[in-house]
């Protein structure tokens, strides 16, 4: 059994509460439908590490006035199995919600790279990230973050998921009274939802020139990944052609869902050793070149292509 002792957390609590800020007490219900089924997917991880074999039980309850509150329960199975290692149902309960409020600390540290130092000492680790700034946690929570990939790709996904939506202002975990163990602004959404990058992987890069994509989902922010299809497959890219963004940004083009787009493409393929084969790990567009409208297929050019008109 990993040796996670609870730090600063002490209530007598079996769970604790996500606290999702905003002007009225609800949720978009897709927003509230994603952002609980990444988090139950960290929780499932958090369980497996703690007990293999338990689970964890949600409740879901709205209250107070500018915030929408899920309680998350800790199966009761669990804080018992739980209960001689870490001295009490308390105890227990406690560290389940450190062991989360640690993970999104790191990963909130870490922004999306590999730690530049890494000092252990008795039971904790302190990282330093690229930008110099360090953080402690217990040795076994680096080990379960540096370790499942689930975890930090889950938890990418909930914070990508409240950062697109505008109504969500903050997100907060709470013991069961309600007492803030970790405060998030919504500024901070984005940065977390970086996945990080992969340690010790063979990598390549791959460039696609002149590819056909189509449009299923797009974002007018640049920081955000737009959906395309791509020889038949969904992927989602960053667009970051700087002439195409600042089209965008002075209305001088529009796009649909359904228009078809020629693009340069940079592809990042990781080695996977159990199939022996390179896999599409992450996209980007570095440059558009024309697109197509759907469904007439008007095209249109951005002056890169010798010989054609400009917009």
């Amino acid at each position: 059994m990993p040796a996670v002792e609870p730090q600063s957390i002490a209530p007598p609590v079996e769970g604790f509460i996500l606290k999702y800020g905003g002007e009225n007490n609800s949720v978009d219900a897709n927003t509230l439908i994603n952002s609980l089924l990444h988090m139950t997917t960290v929780m499932q991880e958090i369980g497996k590490f703690l007990d293999p074999e338990q689970a964890v039980k949600i409740n879901i309850k709205a209250n107070a006035p500018g915030s929408f509150h899920v309680e998350f329960e800790v199966l009761r199975a669990l804080v018992v199995n739980l209960w001689h290692h870490y001295g009490g149902m308390a105890q227990a309960g406690a560290t389940v919600l450190t062991i989360l409020n640690q993970l999104i600390q790191l990963k909130k540290n870490l922004k999306g790279k590999q730690p530049k130092e890494i000092t252990y000492a008795d039971d904790s680790v302190t990282i330093v990230n690229e930008d110099g700034e360090s953080l402690t946690v217990e040795q076994p929570v680096y080990a379960l973050y540096n370790e499942n990939p689930v975890i930090d790709k889950a938890l990418s996904k909930h914070f990508e998921t409240l950062d697109e939506d505008k109504a969500v202002s903050g997100f907060e975990l709470l013991t069961p009274e309600k007492k803030p163990v970790l405060v998030l602004p919504r500024e901070q959404f984005y940065a977390l939802s970086s996945e990080v990058e992969p340690a010790g992987e063979r990598a390549q890069t791959i460039m696609a020139p002149e590819v056909s994509v189509s449009i299923s989902k797009l974002l007018w922010d640049q920081r955000k990944k737009w959906d395309f299809i791509y020889n038949g497959n969904k992927i989602s890219a960053k667009i970051t052609d700087a002439f195409f963004n600042d089209k965008i940004d002075k209305s001088i083009v529009r796009f649909a869902k359904g228009d078809r787009m020629v693009v340069n493409l940079k592809i990042i393929q990781v080695w996977d050793e159990e199939y022996h084969a390179w896999i599409n790990k992450t996209y980007e567009v570095i440059e558009v070149l024309r697109f197509f409208r759907a469904p007439t297929q008007e095209e249109f050019d951005f002056g890169k292509t010798s010989g054609e008109s400009s917009i």
